[in-house]
């Protein structure tokens, strides 16, 4: 598996780093740990260019210059920060950090082009001379941009012996199969239970007969459970009618959920998951993490 981490020193990252201990990642993975600040680094110079640029260049531009190199040097240090922790929670990872003169957002978005990740881990909220990760910020912009699956991530304060509790939004569509499979494939802790959820906004809606639709819920669910199961899980199925985003959101506050996991897209007549609806949303306003798994490129369809 391949994780890309994007890192500010904040108490929010520092979070995020946390919540990975309970989020069922596999022994081995290759990391990368990235912290991006937007400063201008001139390129090295050479003896005789370093001497004519002390000459002409005016002492505030040298100032402004030497101000963002203890800026990008204190990144770096960040980074190299969160690899150590990140090395010590994780002995099987393979992790390197790396520091970025780049807006954050599109920094961590072309590395996603680059590196072609499985999965991209940002905190919730960040530092602002750091690039401001805030949900509509930098984060959204991940969410709405990357081509991965995106960790919302927010820090939760538990003993080790409590149980890891998950809310699971299907609807039947592939975006939401590919994210039960994805769960089903992690390593989660014994005991770690799930709340599978299906939230259809009306039952008459969309033309569909009631019974008919109801019954293509239950199957939904009834694959899901089975597959879910097999995986190890304990999961409590849950059919609701009313807004999906509401009541995701307010089924993985009352039961204290570490993460709320959704599909990318997903079938209209249910859930209507499409970034920027629901599973934007749900990103803004739960108060755990929230992971939005797409699939992989070349087997994205659009929603129904």
């Amino acid at each position: 598996m391949k994780i890309l981490i994007g890192y500010d020193g904040s108490d929010c990252a520092k979070a995020a780093l946390q919540d990975l201990e309970r989020a069922g990642l596999p022994q081995n993975a290759e990391v990368m740990v990235m912290t991006a600040v937007d400063v201008f680094i001139p390129p090295r110079l050479d003896e005789e260019e370093e001497a004519e640029f002390q000459k002409y260049v005016p002492q505030g531009i040298k100032l402004a210059h030497e101000r963002n190199a203890r800026i990008f040097a204190e990144a770096e240090a960040l980074a190299a920060q969160a690899g150590e922790k990140l090395r010590a929670m994780f002995p099987g990872w393979d992790v390197q950090t790396e520091a970025l003169t780049d807006t954050p957002h599109w920094a961590l978005i072309k590395e996603t082009d680059k590196r072609k990740p499985d999965l991209v881990v940002v905190g919730s909220h960040g530092r602002s001379a750091f690039g401001r990760m805030i949900l509509g910020s930098v984060s959204q912009k991940i969410l709405y941009e990357s081509k991965c699956s995106v960790r919302i991530a927010r820090g939760r304060t538990l003993t080790a012996d409590t149980p890891i509790r998950l809310v699971l939004g299907t609807d039947g569509s592939p975006d939401a199969d590919a994210m039960l499979e994805t769960v089903a494939a992690r390593n989660w802790q014994d005991g770690t239970q799930v709340k599978l959820i299906t939230a259809a906004e009306s039952f008459h809606q969309y033309g569909t007969d009631p019974e008919e639709q109801m019954n293509r819920i239950s199957e939904i669910q009834q694959s899901a459970v089975k597959k879910l199961n097999e995986a190890g899980l304990e999961v409590t199925p849950i059919i609701k009618e009313g807004d999906p985003k509401h009541i995701i959101v307010l089924e993985a506050e009352e039961w204290g959920a570490d993460c709320i996991f959704l599909g990318a897209l997903g079938h209209r007549f249910l859930e209507r998951f499409l970034i920027g609806s629901v599973s934007s949303a749900v990103a803004a306003r739960a108060h755990c993490s929230v992971e939005i798994v797409r699939r992989k490129i070349g087997h994205t369809e659009k929603a129904e």
